[in-house]
């Protein structure tokens, strides 16, 4: 079994959470939450890898599947078949 090992600002190692992000999972977190918010619906693995300066999707379905693990997204079989279970997008109804 392994465990991911983070150093702190004093140069020890601590045991990271299983469902703590890394920087650049929380990266690709933040980016699909601003993705969903301007368009309405989720980006490709290509509009993903574009947003965050990755262009292996290899690399960008890596961490889409350390996300799934973690519960932070949920993906169908399609391109674009992605969905926050931990944010909720609320549309603002105009107001006259």
């Amino acid at each position: 079994m392994s465990s991911e090992k983070e150093e702190n600002d004093m140069g020890i190692y601590k045991r990271r959470d299983n469902n703590e992000l890394t920087e650049q999972e929380y990266e690709i977190y933040l980016f699909l939450i601003k993705y969903f918010k301007e368009n309405g619906y989720a980006p490709t693995v290509r509009e993903i890898g574009k947003g965050v300066y990755l262009s292996s999707t290899a690399t960008i379905k890596y961490y889409l599947d350390a996300l799934e693990r973690k519960k932070k997204i949920k993906r169908g079989s399609s391109a674009r078949a992605i969905c926050l279970t931990e944010y909720t997008l609320v549309h603002k109804k105009r107001v006259r």
